[in-house]
């Protein structure tokens, strides 16, 4: 009889599914996450000389094996001399990620060298329960993280990112030739350590005004032509022939319009372009905003780069907005300046969300953005030598660090009836709380939200109130997975609707009523305009004609 009621017993978690949305394979999280070292390719933009050995990186050559033999699950260890010992690793239920990392950069001679590397990385697989066998076996908790916000303080923002992108404001004023005044403000981002002008990140695009969706209510120009009756005309530097000219109703209407005009003229006083030429010229500011003022051929797109590692694949991916303002990092920073995100409650579970294996990812995350950093630093300059230490991925880098996070925890008890564990969920970890320290969350982060009520249990939670929680298995948890991408505020349909409006000889037309078709017709576009580029290169071919 007892056999029988254990036969026909049902586990309680399987009638219980947490939506967290788009939760992919943790391999796959991982291979996001390596892919993001080729941010490195972006000091070939505009390069100052044609010269220079530009360094680059490829991943290539992907492969998946789920179901390695025992004998492909082993590290090296270098004993004596030249002799090199294997050892199994253990009783782990793995999977093997493998890759090559096709690099180049110079060598002693200054000429462009370059090489394979062949990497893997040992990818614990979970079960049915959502438990892991790395030796002993593990559970993950759900992290419970913002969804685009941070806090922050007055008058500033903070985007949920790698590195949290913190743009704030201050007030300005711009006074044109004919006495007009323009009152705006002048947005910062914080680019790692340093505060500075966010429209220093667009500068490297052709025709940038065009790119913020401003152009043609602000013109750059060279002189003043017989529109005043139109148009506002003010001159940055007193002594140059550079002017920005705004359309009076679209200034009038827009303080978005004002923002960037105001912004645009501090940047021309900050660099000071001698030409109207300098100022459209994208290989001039890439060379002006480089960060290294000591050699001349060291200067390259560092500033762009920097800028561009900002945001991670990962982040970008669950992100809650259009996908035409998170393609890549200067497509957010324009977002953030076309929309108003006043009316939020960044405490609310509207603008939280639930991960899982994504969490587990981050410890390559992290690997490679200290990787980065390394190459950071030589800019241009960058040797092979000092490249090949920085792509070579250590295979054991998830188990060696997987108890870091505070998310995974060995099963520590022997009840078979442990579903309750399956639903544990925790607001610390990687990336949660705008990486605040842990010891030094402030009262209202420890406070259960009162619209969590319902979604998590009141009556389990650890002796760190709100930070660790068990999940409501009653509850519709398909809400946190919920996006509402025209969620904010944003001007650029309007800013269309007025340039279509107002201005003759439009270049392009959609048919498009409201911002959520608007974004609708974008969204196609870029998802149409988007291929993936998978790089597959025979070691030995490339062995030989290297050799020859």
């Amino acid at each position: 009889m007892t056999h029988e009621i254990i036969k026909k017993m049902r586990h309680p978690i399987k009638d219980i599914k947490v939506d967290l949305g788009k939760d992919l394979p943790l391999w796959v999280y991982i291979k996001m996450a390596i892919q993001d070292i080729e941010v490195i390719n972006e000091l070939g933009l505009h390069p100052i000389n044609d010269d220079v050995a530009i360094p680059f990186i490829h991943v290539i050559n992907w492969k998946w094996n789920p179901h390695p033999l025992a004998k492909d699950i082993e590290y090296k260890r270098r004993e004596t001399g030249d002799k090199v010992a294997t050892k199994p690793i253990g009783d782990m239920r793995l999977g093997i990620l493998e890759f090559d990392i096709y690099c180049g950069a110079k060598d002693k001679n200054k000429r462009l060298e370059k090489h394979i590397v062949h990497n893997k990385i040992y990818v614990p697989i979970e079960d049915d329960q959502g438990k892991y066998l790395c030796e002993t076996t593990k559970y993950s908790e759900y992290q419970l993280v913002d969804k685009l916000l941070y806090p922050a303080g007055r008058n500033s923002i903070i985007l949920k990112s790698l590195l949290p992108i913190v743009v704030a404001y201050e007030d300005a004023e711009e006074v044109s030739i004919d006495g007009y005044h323009i009152y705006s403000k002048i947005g910062m981002v914080k680019i790692f350590t340093t505060m500075e002008p966010i429209l220093s990140c667009f500068m490297h695009i052709p025709a940038v005004f065009s790119y913020l969706y401003v152009f043609p209510i602000l013109q750059f120009t060279d002189h003043i032509a017989d529109d005043k009756d139109m148009y506002h005309y003010f001159q940055p530097l007193p002594d140059k022939h550079i002017y920005i000219k705004g359309h009076k109703e679209g200034l009038a209407r827009f303080d978005y319009c004002r923002s960037i005009l105001v912004m645009a003229c501090h940047l021309l006083r900050k660099h000071l372009p001698d030409t109207i030429e300098q100022v459209y010229d994208p290989t001039w500011w890439v060379y002006k905003l480089s960060y290294y003022d000591a050699m001349i051929e060291q200067r390259g797109a560092c500033h762009e780069m920097h800028v561009a590692r900002m945001l991670d694949t990962i982040s970008a991916q669950v992100l809650p907005i259009p996908e035409i303002d998170k393609r890549n990092m200067v497509a957010l920073l324009r977002y953030c300046l076309q929309t108003e995100f006043s009316d939020i409650n960044i405490y609310s579970y509207e603008n939280k969300r639930l991960r899982h294996n994504e969490v587990i990812s981050t410890i390559i995350t992290a690997d490679v953005s200290e990787k980065l950093k390394k190459m950071f630093k030589f800019g241009v300059l960058l040797t092979m030598k000092d490249m090949m230490q920085a792509i070579k991925f250590n295979p054991e880098i998830i188990l060696k660090n997987m108890h870091k996070l505070e998310t995974v925890h060995d099963t520590d008890f022997a009840n078979d009836l442990d579903y309750c564990q399956n639903l544990r969920a925790t607001k610390k970890g990687p990336n949660s709380l705008g990486r605040i320290d842990k010891h030094k969350i402030n009262f209202v982060q420890r406070q259960l939200h009162p619209t969590m009520i319902g979604f998590m249990d009141l009556l389990e939670s650890s002796k760190d109130v709100g930070q660790s929680c068990v999940i409501s298995p009653w509850a519709d948890l398909s809400e946190f997975a919920k996006t509402n991408k025209n969620k904010f505020p944003n001007i650029k349909w309007d800013l269309f609707k007025f340039i279509q409006d107002n201005f003759d000889d439009n270049a392009l037309i959609f048919e498009a009523n409201n911002i959520e078709e608007f974004n609708e017709v974008l969204d196609k576009l870029v998802i149409n305009a988007t291929f993936d580029m998978h790089y597959n290169i025979k070691m030995e071919e490339t062995i030989d004609e290297e050799a020859s």
